[in-house]
């Protein structure tokens, strides 16, 4: 019974329900039936029986007044006829009436009565018959003593046949009068009783709709409540609320997917939260890249300066050797120039000149000598201010490496991030199922 859905409780519910509702109205159909076959055969059979009973009995009474109408002395022959058409008639209406009685009678008891009372009404006839014939040979003679003697004799003796007959139509309409009061009797029981038991069955379907209705209502809702419940619990966010224990069928069904469900957040959730430890962890790894880089960039960048700051000194000293060197030449230069210019005016002093230019010349090489040591130390502040410079670039490519680095840091940070979002929209969306069974099942 438990495994039945609550689809098959209610429908079976219902059917027990109909079951009831049939069987009351059956015991009422037949109650019916049998009041009503009881009414058939009181109106169709028994009342039409007592009448014809009674008309015997007229049409009997009429016959003895009709005779003794004829034995009254000096009667009219007018009236006797009259009489006579009397008799006759009442003969006619007790034969029509016993044939109706006989008709109706199917009763063997009630056919043994009619038979008997049919024996004795042909008896009564034959003694009206033969009384009837003496009052016709006494009416030829009136004067006749004897005649009118045994006229009077045959008449007392059927007096007594008509008083047995009146007797037995007495009986026999009782008999049936008794016989219709019982079939009243039994009808007016069956209809109590069919009145009794169709109340009984009205109550005890009474009972069991009100039982049946609570049976349901509380099998349903209690469920439905405990579910509901568990749906507003883990809406709100307490996700170790016990599930919903009750309920059959599409309610066990309802709470099962509610409990897979609850433990399908908490999974989303340890997820979620795992990928926020490894995002912030990510974060973290992130944030010491971008210092070193930072770091890294700050130390290029003097570097750089130191290195360039060193370069211009150097070559500025250079600079300042050779300009002086220059300087020295240009003035030997010069001095050189006023040499000649001596020596073309003056071709006396040629010797002299030509000492003069000697040591000129021997100072112009000296001269040239410092500026080629001068040169080559220019150079050499070159090329340590070119080591620098390397050493700058050197410092830059690292610090490139650095940032491309932190660059991929950065993108897998992003990557987290988005997982994130989606567990995060995952759980939003379970919630929005949730609340929304939580709606459907209030």
């Amino acid at each position: 019974m438990n495994g039945l859905s609550v689809g098959t409780r209610i429908m079976t519910a219902f059917l027990v329900m109909a079951a009831v509702a049939l069987a009351v109205g059956a015991v009422g159909w037949r109650g019916l039936s049998r009041t009503s076959g009881s009414m058939d055969d009181i109106v169709a059979r028994r009342l039409p029986a007592i009448p014809a009973l009674m008309r015997v009995g007229a049409g009997l009474r009429e016959i003895i007044i009709a005779q003794r109408t004829l034995l009254i002395p000096g009667i009219d022959k007018a009236v006797a006829a009259e009489q006579g058409h009397v008799m006759d008639k009442a003969r006619d209406t007790i034969a029509r009436a016993m044939t109706e009685a006989v008709a109706l009678a199917d009763a063997p008891a009630e056919r043994q009565r009619l038979d008997a009372l049919r024996t004795v009404l042909e008896a009564a006839q034959k003694g009206n018959d033969a009384l009837w014939g003496k009052i016709r040979e006494w009416e030829k003679d009136k004067t006749d003593i004897l005649a009118m003697m045994d006229v009077l004799a045959t008449a007392t003796d059927l007096r007594a046949v008509q008083a047995s007959v009146l007797a037995s139509l007495d009986e026999a309409t009782a008999t049936a009068v008794a016989e219709s009061r019982q079939v009243v009797d039994a009808a007016e029981k069956v209809a109590a009783a069919s009145t009794r038991n169709i109340l009984f069955g009205m109550a005890a379907g009474a009972l069991m709709a009100l039982g049946f209705g609570a049976a349901l209502t509380r099998m349903i809702t209690r469920p439905l409540a405990a579910a509901v419940t568990f749906a507003d619990d883990i809406s709100r966010g307490n996700l170790e609320s016990s599930p919903p224990r009750h309920g059959c069928g599409e309610l066990a069904t309802l709470g099962k997917a509610l409990t897979r469900m609850a433990g399908e957040i908490r999974r989303l959730l340890a997820e979620a939260r795992q990928k926020t430890d490894e995002a912030d962890e990510a974060a973290r790894k992130a944030r010491h890249a971008a210092q070193a880089v930072e770091e890294a960039r700050k130390d290029s960048a003097e570097a750089t300066r130191h290195g360039i700051a060193q370069a211009a000194s150097e070559i500025e000293q250079v600079v300042t050797v050779v300009t002086s060197a220059s300087e020295q030449l240009a003035r030997q230069v010069e001095l050189t120039r006023q040499g000649m210019e001596k020596q073309s005016r003056s071709l006396s002093g040629t010797e002299s000149a030509m000492d003069v230019m000697s040591h000129t010349i021997a100072g112009v090489a000296e001269n040239a000598s410092v500026a080629a040591r001068t040169a080559e130390d220019a150079r050499s502040k070159a090329l340590e201010g070119e080591n620098v410079v390397g050493e700058v670039v050197s410092g830059i490519d690292k610090a490139q490496k650095l940032a491309l680095g932190l660059k991929k840091d950065m993108a897998a940070l992003g990557g987290h991030a988005e997982g994130i979002g989606r567990v995060i929209g995952v759980i939003s969306e379970i919630a929005d199922q949730t609340n929304l069974l939580a709606l459907n099942a209030a």
